[in-house]
């Protein structure tokens, strides 16, 4: 059998890809639990429907982040967890919306998405 000279190189990023997915799921932790507190704050003095449902959200997500971090210490993710990672991650802007929609109505909601994402298109348009 042939030397495999990437082997070790193959190794080493594996290793480092799992370090900062651990890193940025903690750093996800930390921010669902401060979004958690703001929610709260935002549903006792501005609008407690919407504060109550974006309190749901955040600590929906603070779980799964509290959990992915647990399982990710217990070592790399297999294929499923992958895809469940990218799933839960696409979701999330998703579930804002809905949310907006269901407890503000459609003119809120397509007001309040629309236009950063339009800006968001116009800044990667013309980075790219």
């Amino acid at each position: 059998m042939a030397p495999q000279p990437r082997r070790p190189l193959e190794e080493a990023l594996e290793t480092e890809l799992h370090r900062f997915e651990r890193a940025t799921v903690r750093v996800w932790t930390i921010v669902g639990a401060v979004l958690l507190v703001c929610a709260l704050a935002y549903a006792a003095v501005v609008a407690p429907l919407l504060g109550l449902a974006l309190t749901v959200l955040c600590a929906g997500y603070l779980i799964w982040y509290v959990w992915l971090w647990w399982r990710l210490s217990k070592g790399p993710p297999g294929r499923a967890l992958e895809a469940a990672i990218v799933v839960g991650e696409i979701a999330m802007p998703w579930c804002a919306f809905g949310l907006l929609l269901a407890t503000r109505g459609v003119p809120y909601a397509v007001g309040s998405w629309l236009p950063p994402m339009v800006f968001c298109g116009l800044i990667v348009s013309n980075a790219v």
